[in-house]
């Protein structure tokens, strides 16, 4: 496993933490999971209006599952929407 891709997952293991209840490796930086799901709810304004509260339960749910797959599959699933 490259050097970016344990990055990554480190990354995504501290915007998560807080549903797992374990330890974060490396330093860990506090995310506003407000801002991150008004980013989200402005960035998929479609057809209907998504509320905040509507994405942060979705990625709960989205961060709940992830959390249980192994990292490759976590590194997997985040580069297919990494933009480069």
């Amino acid at each position: 496993m490259s050097e970016k891709d344990k990055q990554l997952i480190r990354k995504l293991r501290r915007k998560i933490s807080h549903i797992q209840d374990r330890p974060v490796e490396g330093e860990a930086r506090k995310v506003n999971l407000n801002t991150l799901a008004k980013t989200v709810a402005l960035k998929e304004k479609g057809k209907k209006e998504i509320s905040i509260a509507q994405v942060k339960e979705v990625m709960k749910v989205l961060f709940t599952e992830l959390s249980h797959e192994s990292d490759a599959t976590i590194i997997g699933v985040i580069n297919k929407y990494r933009r480069n």
